[in-house]
C-alpha cells in the first residue's frame, strides 16, 4: 500500500474522528493534549480514536483484500 491509499482512507472518516487520528497518529499528541486542542472530554478523546482506527483498518483491509494483499500472520 502507498501512502495514497492511507490518505484516502484517512480522508473517508468523518471530519471530528480523523480530526482526533491525525493529532494522535501524526502530531503524537496524548488523549490529555488532544481533548484540551479540541475543547472535548478524554472520554471523547478516545472513543473517537478507537472508532477512527477501526474504521481505517477495515477500510485498508478491505483495500489490501481488493489488490490480493494478505495481512501477515503473527507467529
Amino acid at each position: 500500500m502507498t501512502g495514497e491509499e492511507v490518505l484516502g482512507a484517512l480522508r473517508a472518516l468523518q471530519e471530528k474522528c480523523q480530526t482526533i487520528v491525525v493529532r494522535s497518529e501524526d502530531e503524537d499528541l496524548s488523549w490529555r493534549e488532544i481533548g484540551e486542542a479540541q475543547q472535548i472530554p478524554i472520554g471523547t478523546v478516545m472513543s473517537r480514536l478507537r472508532r477512527g482506527r477501526t474504521l481505517l483498518r477495515v477500510e485498508l483491509a478491505e483495500y489490501a483484500a481488493a489488490h490480493g494483499l494478505r495481512r501477515t500472520e503473527r507467529a
